[in-house]
Order: structure tokens, then C-alpha cells, then sequence
């Protein structure tokens, strides 16, 4: 809702978004950032991009790993708790995050990307 009314009020320009995001398509920890695309299913995102009409915003995305079978809802593992072991690693994925955003500020969108988008965890800055 507050993303719909600062774009009506034309308080941003949609391309200075960038929306942080939650993703299970990613292995957890892993960071991916674009400038524009699709939702990829996630709602949250979705609901930003109706707000905004279709128009091109930045995500960063935060992996938190596939949903394990025996969990059967979705959101009931999207919200649940993270391990001790999931927790390090998400401490060290938001490390990167915090980086990923402050290139992005710096440098834009595409320099981010090139430096954070990589499969590899040990990220030189």
C-alpha cells in the first residue's frame, strides 16, 4: 500500500526501488539482484509490481532454501524458524546483503550485480 500511494504521489522514481526480498528458489545464503524482471511467484514481489504498475525496480533477493518435505505449507516454512546452523550461514548471507546494497548506492544496480551474483561464498570487496 505504501508503495502505491508514493508512486500516485510521484514521491520516487520506480527505478530507484529496490525491494529485499525472501526467495527458496536460491540456495540459502545466496544473494541475486536485478534491475527489473518478473516476480518469480513470490507475492510479496508481485504486490510491488502491481503497485508500481509494471514498472522496472531492483530486487535483491535472499535465498533461504526449497521448502523440505516435511513441511507441507509454504508459508509455514517461509515464516517458521531458522536452525543454529541456518542462522551462521544467513548471518554471513546478510553480511554480503549489506555490501550488496551499499555498491548498489555507490555504483548502481549492474556493478552490484557483477560482484554479488556469483555462486561462489567467498566474495572479495
Amino acid at each position: 500500500d505504501c508503495v502505491a500511494a508514493a508512486a500516485r504521489n510521484r514521491i520516487f522514481d520506480p527505478q530507484d526501488v529496490l525491494v529485499i526480498a525472501d526467495d527458496v528458489n536460491l540456495p540459502l545464503g545466496r544473494l541475486r539482484i536485478r534491475a527489473g524482471g518478473s516476480a518469480g511467484g513470490h507475492n510479496g514481489l508481485k504486490s510491488v509490481s502491481g503497485s508500481l504498475l509494471g514498472l522496472s525496480f531492483t530486487r535483491l533477493r535472499l535465498g533461504i532454501g526449497a521448502r523440505p518435505e516435511e513441511i507441507p505449507a509454504l508459508r509455514d516454512y517461509v515464516l517458521g524458524d531458522f536452525s543454529k546452523t541456518e542462522i551462521k550461514e544467513l548471518s554471513a548471507a546478510l553480511e554480503r546483503a549489506v555490501g550488496a546494497v551499499e555498491r548498489m548506492l555507490l555504483d548502481g544496480p549492474a556493478s552490484a550485480m557483477n560482484v554479488y551474483n556469483v555462486k561462489s561464498d567467498k566474495l572479495e570487496d
